[in-house]
């Protein structure tokens, strides 16, 4: 869900305005790979201009999905509207760093007539820095092309780690730097079958009565 305020100013001249609206949304995921969605946008949504004119904003619908492969992924987008348009897209990954784009974002130029936008793009990420680059061509206009650019950094997250008396051992209960024969002892630190074996043979070993000493007469000690 999501509330919007609206503000618009023009240069040259006073015609600013304002307004809100809500956007609803729902995900689905019916598979770990496939994912459907649906938003409406505008509930309610009106600008109110300086000069008194109240403008209804159109309510928009989108159905959407998504489909991720082992190199990249679809997606596919129908918007209702005034227009009934489609955005689409693929992403292809041709090795782990470097994924190519390319799409289709329609647009609504008139009443009944509707803009076939080419997009594509390219995206590189190196060591957690992300650099990725887009270009929409705009029909409806001339000269009114797109390029967009973008840079991010995500640092890598590292492997989970425990450490058991100075020594780093994995999730698994596999140590990283001690001999092999010395592994099934940590294994059974992290296996509850073997954990509870050892302290039930703990158990066993401090519950035996301890050794009486024979006891020394105070005599002995005046011997």
């Amino acid at each position: 869900m999501n509330l919007k305020s609206l503000s618009n100013k023009f240069d040259g001249f006073d015609g600013s305005g304002s307004g809100m609206s809500l956007d609803v949304g729902l995900l689905m995921k019916q598979k770990s790979n496939i994912s459907i969605g649906l938003t409406v946008q505008n509930i309610g949504g009106s600008m109110t201009w300086k000069n008194g004119t109240k403008e209804e904003m159109p309510v928009i619908t989108k159905l959407g999905g998504a489909y991720y492969f082992d190199k990249g992924l679809a997606a596919l987008d129908v918007e209702f509207g005034p227009a009934t348009l489609v955005h689409a897209g693929v992403e292809y990954k041709l090795v782990s760093m470097l994924a190519i784009r390319a799409g289709l974002d329609q647009a609504q130029v008139s009443a009944t007539e509707v803009a076939n936008n080419l997009t594509t793009g390219v995206g590189i990420n190196v060591g957690g820095v992300s650099f990725d680059y887009a270009y929409r061509m705009d029909n409806s206009l001339a000269n009114n092309s797109t390029s967009y650019f973008s840079i991010s950094f995500q640092p890598p997250v590292p492997a989970e780690k425990k450490v058991l008396k100075g020594k780093e051992v994995e999730d698994k209960g596999t140590t990283i730097d001690q001999p092999a024969q010395q592994k099934d002892g940590l294994d059974g630190l992290y296996n509850p079958s073997k954990k509870a074996s050892v302290a039930a043979d703990k158990t066993t070993k401090t519950s035996e009565p301890a050794k009486a000493e024979p006891s020394k007469s105070i005599l002995n000690y005046y011997q």
